[in-house]
């Protein structure tokens, strides 16, 4: 993307009346208007309308937004005289970054930026589309991303069952169809949730909040993201993240039964060998993931140690304990039963 500062404006050109307007206000005009840039991919000679964010600056069709969205054709259509003008064209401020408008409106105006899925997209044009597409009520373009969303923050127990314990730096750059995301994917976990709140996606929040609970609290608090969130949301993620600690112990508690057809004393001594091993992973801070507390490897290495008998036992229990905690996780965040989520969600990616 190259683009270019917009050049000193003669009076003509902006539109102003050089007859009555001292040559001190048209040089600060022109002063003012050299910090700007346009964006040379969205800027084009014959459209009538000039977008700014921020400090960038976009030309594009009035008509086109106006026709995509009801809140943009009442600030452009119904309320003109309230905008100014720049090269004889209106100009419309938007309260966003210019990154964030920049994706928006390719998404509007470039059939090929934001394909529907299974096509990629980039983490940061989801968020912003998705965002933005809300905000001015371009419902095509919010439906898209939703299912773009949808499909990276599963709401399904077995889609989060195997994911890895994520780190801290965030890869923003991480394709939206791949639900494991890369590792170092936090900072983008919590601009999610902040995103599912906005938005309305709240069959997403359970299965965000609980992968942001999944990290180390230090790594945590030290990402620019956390900042960003409201002081409630803070609150439930970081009560999310005790419950989660809490439900690993639970997910464990078979370790402390003892079955009465056990086929062999050894099962014992291989309770106290396993106990401890949940002793030294939650002193070094894996403790907050109880989806993925135990692995397949661990389950494997078991059928060594345990009777056919208990380990089967096992098994049942731990499933019974995760299925029990991935049903109440809606209610940590305030928000209605999974069966209630899976019809809203139905609801809103419909056709």
């Amino acid at each position: 993307m190259v683009n270019h500062p917009i050049p000193k404006l003669d009076s003509a050109a902006s539109g102003c009346e050089s007859d009555n307007e001292s040559v001190a206000s048209v040089a600060q005009t022109a002063v003012e208007r050299e910090a700007l840039t346009q964006v040379d991919e969205l800027w084009f000679e014959e459209d009538n309308l000039i977008v700014r964010a921020n400090e960038s600056l976009f030309r594009v069709s009035k008509g086109f937004l106006a026709a995509r969205s009801p809140v943009l054709k009442e600030m452009l259509v119904e309320n003109p005289g309230k905008l100014s003008t720049m090269l004889g064209c209106p100009v419309l401020v938007l309260p966003h970054s210019g990154m964030s408008v920049t994706h928006f409106l390719k998404a509007l105006f470039d059939a090929d930026y934001f394909l529907p899925p299974p096509q990629r997209c980039s983490m940061p044009a989801l968020m912003e589309i998705l965002r933005l597409a809300h905000v001015y009520q371009v419902e095509f373009l919010r439906k898209r991303a939703l299912l773009h969303f949808s499909a990276l923050f599963s709401s399904s127990m077995a889609d989060v069952v195997g994911l890895t314990r994520l780190s801290v730096n965030a890869d923003k750059e991480s394709s939206a169809d791949d639900r494991t995301l890369p590792a170092g994917a936090g900072g983008v976990l919590l601009a999610a949730f902040q995103v599912a709140s906005e938005v309305g996606a709240l069959w997403s929040i359970p299965t965000i909040a609980y992968r942001c609970c999944t990290m180390d609290l230090a790594g945590l608090f030290a990402l620019p993201e956390w900042d960003s969130l409201s002081v409630t949301q803070r609150r439930q993620l970081l009560i999310a993240r005790e419950k989660q600690k809490l439900a690993t112990r639970l997910v464990s508690r078979f370790l402390l039964v003892e079955i009465e057809d056990c086929a062999t004393f050894a099962c014992r001594a291989a309770r106290l060998h396993w106990l401890k091993l949940v002793d030294d992973r939650s002193r070094k801070g894996h403790d907050s993931d109880p989806l993925n507390f135990w692995t397949k490897e661990d389950w494997r290495d078991m059928r060594h140690e345990f009777c056919e008998v208990c380990l089967a036992e096992y098994k049942r229990i731990c499933s019974e304990e995760k299925a029990s905690f991935w049903s109440e996780l809606p209610r940590l965040f305030g928000l209605p039963d999974w069966q209630e989520l899976l019809r809203m969600k139905e609801e809103a990616l419909k056709a």
